[in-house]
Protein backbone atom coordinates (compact mmCIF):
# COMPACT_ATOMS: atom_id res chain seq x y z
CA UNK A 1 0.00 0.00 0.00
CA UNK A 2 2.59 2.33 0.92
CA UNK A 3 4.82 1.63 -1.99
CA UNK A 4 2.05 2.34 -4.61
CA UNK A 5 1.34 6.15 -2.35
CA UNK A 6 4.86 6.92 -3.20
CA UNK A 7 4.39 5.44 -6.62
CA UNK A 8 1.26 8.08 -6.94
CA UNK A 9 3.05 10.75 -4.88
CA UNK A 10 6.36 10.87 -7.47
CA UNK A 11 4.01 10.24 -10.48
CA UNK A 12 2.59 13.67 -9.50
CA UNK A 13 5.57 15.30 -8.38
CA UNK A 14 7.20 14.27 -12.27
CA UNK A 15 4.33 15.68 -13.81
CA UNK A 16 4.53 19.03 -11.38
CA UNK A 17 7.91 19.52 -12.26
CA UNK A 18 7.37 19.02 -16.14
CA UNK A 19 4.73 21.52 -15.94
CA UNK A 20 6.41 24.32 -14.07
CA UNK A 21 8.27 25.30 -17.09
CA UNK A 22 5.08 26.03 -18.87
CA UNK A 23 3.63 28.20 -15.92
CA UNK A 24 6.59 29.77 -15.30
CA UNK A 25 5.43 32.89 -17.49
CA UNK A 26 3.33 35.99 -15.84
CA UNK A 27 -0.12 35.66 -16.64
CA UNK A 28 -2.89 38.22 -16.17
CA UNK A 29 -6.62 38.37 -17.57
CA UNK A 30 -8.79 41.53 -18.27
CA UNK A 31 -12.02 41.95 -19.02
CA UNK A 32 -12.80 44.84 -21.25
CA UNK A 33 -15.90 46.67 -23.20
CA UNK A 34 -18.28 49.07 -23.75
CA UNK A 35 -21.82 50.36 -24.21
CA UNK A 36 -23.38 53.24 -26.87
CA UNK A 37 -26.19 54.55 -27.13
CA UNK A 38 -27.81 57.30 -29.26
CA UNK A 39 -30.83 59.33 -30.12
CA UNK A 40 -31.35 60.24 -33.35
CA UNK A 41 -33.32 62.90 -35.39
CA UNK A 42 -32.90 61.33 -38.93
CA UNK A 43 -33.84 63.68 -42.20
CA UNK A 44 -34.15 62.72 -46.02
CA UNK A 45 -34.68 65.13 -49.04
CA UNK A 46 -34.89 63.31 -52.57
CA UNK A 47 -34.56 65.26 -55.66
CA UNK A 48 -38.10 64.44 -56.32
CA UNK A 49 -40.99 63.38 -54.09
CA UNK A 50 -41.83 64.05 -50.48
CA UNK A 51 -39.35 64.16 -48.09
CA UNK A 52 -38.87 62.06 -44.58
CA UNK A 53 -37.91 62.67 -41.06
CA UNK A 54 -38.07 60.25 -37.80
CA UNK A 55 -36.39 60.04 -34.63
CA UNK A 56 -35.00 56.81 -33.72
CA UNK A 57 -32.80 55.13 -31.07
CA UNK A 58 -30.02 52.87 -31.30
CA UNK A 59 -27.41 51.47 -28.51
CA UNK A 60 -24.45 48.59 -28.91
CA UNK A 61 -22.31 47.05 -26.50
CA UNK A 62 -19.03 45.04 -26.74
CA UNK A 63 -17.51 42.97 -24.59
CA UNK A 64 -13.86 41.59 -24.86
CA UNK A 65 -11.39 39.42 -22.89
CA UNK A 66 -7.76 39.73 -22.98
CA UNK A 67 -5.34 36.97 -21.55
CA UNK A 68 -1.50 38.49 -21.97
CA UNK A 69 1.58 35.77 -20.35
CA UNK A 70 4.79 36.99 -20.71
CA UNK A 71 8.13 35.30 -20.30
CA UNK A 72 11.52 36.92 -20.87
CA UNK A 73 11.81 39.32 -23.41
CA UNK A 74 8.21 37.66 -25.06
CA UNK A 75 4.58 38.49 -24.42
CA UNK A 76 1.54 36.01 -25.69
CA UNK A 77 -1.79 37.33 -26.25
CA UNK A 78 -5.15 35.83 -26.35
CA UNK A 79 -8.21 38.29 -27.69
CA UNK A 80 -12.42 37.89 -28.54
CA UNK A 81 -14.41 40.29 -28.88
CA UNK A 82 -17.78 40.64 -28.67
CA UNK A 83 -20.38 42.81 -30.47
CA UNK A 84 -24.16 43.31 -30.05
CA UNK A 85 -25.09 44.41 -33.51
CA UNK A 86 -26.68 48.72 -33.22
CA UNK A 87 -29.93 48.00 -34.29
CA UNK A 88 -32.82 48.89 -32.23
CA UNK A 89 -33.54 44.95 -31.83
CA UNK A 90 -32.53 43.60 -28.90
CA UNK A 91 -32.69 39.80 -29.71
CA UNK A 92 -30.45 40.37 -32.58
CA UNK A 93 -27.83 38.06 -32.97
CA UNK A 94 -23.80 39.16 -31.49
CA UNK A 95 -21.38 39.45 -33.53
CA UNK A 96 -17.54 38.12 -33.05
CA UNK A 97 -15.79 41.04 -33.93
CA UNK A 98 -12.41 39.61 -33.09
CA UNK A 99 -10.89 36.63 -32.13
CA UNK A 100 -6.89 36.12 -32.72
CA UNK A 101 -3.58 34.77 -30.96
CA UNK A 102 -0.64 37.45 -30.70
CA UNK A 103 3.54 36.96 -29.79
CA UNK A 104 5.63 39.96 -30.24
CA UNK A 105 8.51 41.75 -28.09
CA UNK A 106 9.89 44.94 -28.47
CA UNK A 107 11.14 44.66 -31.76
CA UNK A 108 8.58 42.44 -34.12
CA UNK A 109 5.02 41.39 -33.47
CA UNK A 110 3.07 38.23 -35.32
CA UNK A 111 -0.90 37.89 -34.56
CA UNK A 112 -2.94 35.05 -36.49
CA UNK A 113 -6.56 35.21 -36.44
CA UNK A 114 -9.33 37.50 -36.85
CA UNK A 115 -8.35 41.25 -36.62
CA UNK A 116 -9.02 44.69 -37.31
CA UNK A 117 -7.23 46.41 -40.22
CA UNK A 118 -6.81 49.90 -41.67
CA UNK A 119 -6.17 53.45 -39.85
CA UNK A 120 -9.85 55.17 -40.29
CA UNK A 121 -8.33 58.39 -39.72
CA UNK A 122 -6.48 60.47 -37.25
CA UNK A 123 -9.06 63.11 -36.12
CA UNK A 124 -9.95 63.00 -32.73
CA UNK A 125 -13.45 63.51 -30.92
CA UNK A 126 -14.80 61.70 -34.03
CA UNK A 127 -15.97 57.81 -34.14
CA UNK A 128 -17.64 57.22 -30.58
CA UNK A 129 -20.42 56.11 -32.76
CA UNK A 130 -21.84 54.05 -35.29
CA UNK A 131 -24.89 56.00 -35.77
CA UNK A 132 -22.38 58.33 -37.99
CA UNK A 133 -19.27 59.05 -38.32
CA UNK A 134 -16.45 59.81 -41.22
CA UNK A 135 -15.62 58.29 -44.26
CA UNK A 136 -13.12 55.26 -42.86
CA UNK A 137 -10.19 54.99 -44.83
CA UNK A 138 -8.05 52.17 -46.01
CA UNK A 139 -10.98 49.95 -44.93
CA UNK A 140 -11.23 47.62 -47.38
CA UNK A 141 -11.58 44.88 -45.52
CA UNK A 142 -11.95 45.85 -41.93
CA UNK A 143 -12.29 42.63 -40.27
CA UNK A 144 -10.66 39.22 -41.57
CA UNK A 145 -8.69 36.66 -41.07
CA UNK A 146 -5.07 37.26 -41.42
CA UNK A 147 -1.37 36.87 -40.42
CA UNK A 148 0.10 40.04 -39.50
CA UNK A 149 3.73 40.93 -38.69
CA UNK A 150 4.34 43.60 -37.39
CA UNK A 151 8.08 45.51 -36.94
CA UNK A 152 7.45 47.94 -34.83
CA UNK A 153 10.92 50.21 -34.78
CA UNK A 154 9.93 50.99 -38.14
CA UNK A 155 5.88 51.32 -37.83
CA UNK A 156 5.53 48.63 -40.13
CA UNK A 157 2.83 46.25 -40.30
CA UNK A 158 2.82 43.25 -43.40
CA UNK A 159 -0.67 40.96 -43.44
CA UNK A 160 -1.63 38.18 -45.63
CA UNK A 161 -5.14 36.72 -45.98
CA UNK A 162 -6.44 33.67 -47.52
CA UNK A 163 -9.66 31.60 -47.36
CA UNK A 164 -12.43 30.03 -49.20
CA UNK A 165 -15.43 32.14 -49.12
CA UNK A 166 -17.95 29.60 -50.52
CA UNK A 167 -20.75 29.22 -48.78
CA UNK A 168 -21.67 25.69 -49.31
CA UNK A 169 -24.76 26.44 -51.71
CA UNK A 170 -24.96 26.49 -55.28
CA UNK A 171 -24.45 30.44 -55.55
CA UNK A 172 -21.54 30.12 -57.79
CA UNK A 173 -19.09 31.03 -55.18
CA UNK A 174 -16.54 28.32 -54.39
CA UNK A 175 -14.12 31.33 -54.22
CA UNK A 176 -10.38 31.81 -52.22
CA UNK A 177 -9.68 34.50 -51.80
CA UNK A 178 -6.14 35.91 -51.41
CA UNK A 179 -5.08 39.49 -49.56
CA UNK A 180 -1.69 41.42 -49.52
CA UNK A 181 -1.77 44.49 -46.81
CA UNK A 182 0.58 47.05 -45.79
CA UNK A 183 0.56 49.62 -43.31
CA UNK A 184 3.06 52.57 -41.84
CA UNK A 185 2.36 54.78 -38.88
CA UNK A 186 4.76 56.96 -37.95
CA UNK A 187 5.11 60.79 -35.68
CA UNK A 188 7.58 63.12 -36.92
CA UNK A 189 7.63 65.71 -34.53
CA UNK A 190 4.00 67.71 -35.29
CA UNK A 191 3.39 65.37 -38.24
CA UNK A 192 1.54 62.00 -37.89
CA UNK A 193 1.60 59.99 -41.13
CA UNK A 194 -0.68 56.60 -41.77
CA UNK A 195 -0.42 54.99 -45.24
CA UNK A 196 -2.16 51.54 -46.20
CA UNK A 197 -1.50 49.41 -48.89
CA UNK A 198 -3.99 46.01 -49.61
CA UNK A 199 -4.34 44.14 -52.51
CA UNK A 200 -7.07 41.65 -53.50
CA UNK A 201 -7.78 38.73 -55.55
CA UNK A 202 -10.26 35.88 -56.00
CA UNK A 203 -10.23 32.94 -58.01
CA UNK A 204 -12.85 29.72 -58.21
CA UNK A 205 -11.84 26.63 -56.72
CA UNK A 206 -11.39 23.99 -58.93
CA UNK A 207 -14.30 20.97 -58.70
CA UNK A 208 -16.45 23.24 -56.30
CA UNK A 209 -19.21 24.76 -56.81
CA UNK A 210 -19.87 26.82 -60.22
CA UNK A 211 -17.78 29.22 -59.93
CA UNK A 212 -15.39 28.74 -63.15
CA UNK A 213 -15.66 31.74 -65.35
CA UNK A 214 -17.57 34.11 -63.05
CA UNK A 215 -17.37 37.57 -62.36
CA UNK A 216 -15.59 36.19 -59.13
CA UNK A 217 -13.02 34.43 -61.10
CA UNK A 218 -10.16 36.66 -60.95
CA UNK A 219 -11.62 39.50 -59.57
CA UNK A 220 -8.85 41.63 -58.57
CA UNK A 221 -8.99 44.93 -55.89
CA UNK A 222 -6.96 47.46 -54.56
CA UNK A 223 -6.71 50.37 -52.05
CA UNK A 224 -4.35 52.73 -51.15
CA UNK A 225 -4.59 55.37 -48.48
CA UNK A 226 -3.25 57.59 -46.46
CA UNK A 227 -3.55 60.25 -43.94
CA UNK A 228 -1.55 63.31 -42.58
CA UNK A 229 -2.27 65.22 -39.71
CA UNK A 230 -0.46 68.67 -38.13
CA UNK A 231 -0.67 69.82 -34.39
CA UNK A 232 -1.10 73.19 -34.51
CA UNK A 233 -0.81 73.35 -30.87
CA UNK A 234 -1.31 71.25 -27.52
CA UNK A 235 -5.02 69.84 -28.62
CA UNK A 236 -5.55 71.46 -31.75
CA UNK A 237 -4.94 69.20 -35.37
CA UNK A 238 -5.51 69.46 -38.73
CA UNK A 239 -5.53 66.92 -41.17
CA UNK A 240 -5.56 65.93 -44.66
CA UNK A 241 -6.84 61.61 -45.93
CA UNK A 242 -6.85 60.69 -49.51
CA UNK A 243 -7.60 57.12 -50.97
CA UNK A 244 -8.34 55.22 -54.24
CA UNK A 245 -10.45 51.82 -54.51
CA UNK A 246 -10.25 50.21 -57.95
CA UNK A 247 -11.90 47.31 -58.94
CA UNK A 248 -12.68 44.70 -61.93
CA UNK A 249 -14.86 41.84 -62.16
CA UNK A 250 -13.49 38.89 -63.64
CA UNK A 251 -15.47 38.38 -66.61
CA UNK A 252 -13.60 38.74 -69.75
CA UNK A 253 -12.99 42.91 -71.22
CA UNK A 254 -14.56 43.74 -67.50
CA UNK A 255 -14.36 47.77 -67.14
CA UNK A 256 -12.52 48.69 -63.75
CA UNK A 257 -14.15 50.66 -61.38
CA UNK A 258 -12.56 53.41 -59.27
CA UNK A 259 -13.58 55.42 -55.83
CA UNK A 260 -11.51 57.96 -55.07
CA UNK A 261 -11.97 59.89 -51.77
CA UNK A 262 -10.31 63.40 -50.65
CA UNK A 263 -10.98 64.91 -46.72
CA UNK A 264 -10.18 67.53 -44.53
CA UNK A 265 -10.94 67.54 -40.76
CA UNK A 266 -9.69 70.30 -38.03
CA UNK A 267 -10.20 69.30 -34.11
CA UNK A 268 -9.42 71.19 -31.18
CA UNK A 269 -9.78 71.10 -27.58
CA UNK A 270 -11.91 73.45 -25.79
CA UNK A 271 -10.36 72.34 -22.33
CA UNK A 272 -9.26 68.90 -20.45
CA UNK A 273 -12.64 67.75 -21.04
CA UNK A 274 -14.48 69.47 -23.98
CA UNK A 275 -13.25 68.95 -27.40
CA UNK A 276 -15.05 68.84 -30.90
CA UNK A 277 -13.95 68.34 -34.66
CA UNK A 278 -15.73 69.17 -38.15
CA UNK A 279 -14.67 67.24 -41.00
CA UNK A 280 -15.91 66.96 -45.05
CA UNK A 281 -15.23 64.23 -47.31
CA UNK A 282 -15.68 63.85 -51.02
CA UNK A 283 -16.13 60.34 -52.54
CA UNK A 284 -15.79 60.02 -56.63
CA UNK A 285 -17.03 57.19 -57.87
CA UNK A 286 -16.69 55.81 -61.61
CA UNK A 287 -18.14 52.45 -63.13
CA UNK A 288 -14.75 52.79 -65.86
CA UNK A 289 -17.25 52.11 -68.70
CA UNK A 290 -16.69 54.19 -71.55
CA UNK A 291 -18.02 58.06 -71.51
CA UNK A 292 -19.15 57.29 -67.94
CA UNK A 293 -19.76 59.94 -65.93
CA UNK A 294 -18.12 60.72 -62.04
CA UNK A 295 -21.07 60.31 -59.15
CA UNK A 296 -19.87 62.15 -56.20
CA UNK A 297 -20.85 62.23 -52.32
CA UNK A 298 -20.24 64.48 -50.02
CA UNK A 299 -19.88 64.38 -46.24
CA UNK A 300 -20.33 66.87 -43.77
CA UNK A 301 -19.31 65.86 -39.95
CA UNK A 302 -19.81 68.15 -36.76
CA UNK A 303 -19.22 66.52 -33.54
CA UNK A 304 -18.98 67.77 -29.80
CA UNK A 305 -17.55 65.72 -27.32
CA UNK A 306 -17.64 66.41 -23.23
CA UNK A 307 -16.51 64.37 -20.78
CA UNK A 308 -18.31 63.49 -17.91
CA UNK A 309 -17.55 61.02 -15.00
CA UNK A 310 -14.46 60.44 -17.68
CA UNK A 311 -16.71 59.20 -20.05
CA UNK A 312 -18.10 60.38 -23.39
CA UNK A 313 -20.49 62.57 -24.17
CA UNK A 314 -21.56 64.21 -27.46
CA UNK A 315 -23.90 65.90 -29.87
CA UNK A 316 -23.11 65.00 -33.45
CA UNK A 317 -23.87 66.22 -37.09
CA UNK A 318 -23.93 64.40 -40.37
CA UNK A 319 -25.05 66.03 -43.68
CA UNK A 320 -24.56 63.56 -47.05
CA UNK A 321 -24.99 65.02 -50.23
CA UNK A 322 -25.34 62.86 -53.34
CA UNK A 323 -25.21 64.92 -56.87
CA UNK A 324 -27.05 61.98 -58.78
CA UNK A 325 -28.14 58.36 -57.63
CA UNK A 326 -24.56 56.04 -59.40
CA UNK A 327 -25.53 55.02 -62.96
CA UNK A 328 -28.42 57.73 -63.30
CA UNK A 329 -29.43 61.13 -64.26
CA UNK A 330 -31.69 61.50 -61.13
CA UNK A 331 -30.38 64.24 -59.08
CA UNK A 332 -28.90 65.08 -56.06
CA UNK A 333 -30.68 63.61 -52.76
CA UNK A 334 -29.64 64.38 -49.22
CA UNK A 335 -29.47 62.90 -45.89
CA UNK A 336 -29.31 64.15 -41.99
CA UNK A 337 -28.56 63.00 -38.96
CA UNK A 338 -28.47 65.15 -35.72
CA UNK A 339 -27.29 62.76 -32.50
CA UNK A 340 -27.29 63.19 -28.83
CA UNK A 341 -25.43 59.97 -27.58
CA UNK A 342 -22.56 58.74 -24.78
CA UNK A 343 -20.85 56.14 -24.38
CA UNK A 344 -19.20 54.23 -21.23
CA UNK A 345 -15.69 51.88 -21.67
CA UNK A 346 -14.24 49.52 -19.19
Amino acid sequence: MLKKLLTGCLTIAAAAALALPAMAADMSGKVGGRAVADLISYSYSPAEGDGVSYTDMFAQGRIDYKLTATEGDWTATGYVELRSPYTGDSYSNVTVLQKYVKFENEAVSLSLGTQWWGFVYLTPYVGATDSHDRHCYGCINLRDDRLIVGVKQVGLQLYYSTRNIDTSDSTSDGLAKTEFGLQYDGTFGAVTVAAAYVSQSKAAIENLDQAKDTAGDGYAASQFALAVRYAIQEGMYVEGDYEAYASTPGTSGADTATQNTMGVAFAMALSESQGFAVAYDLTTDNSGASGADDYKTSLLTFMFNQMLAGQKLWVGYNAKNVDKAYGTDIKADSYSTIALGGRVTF
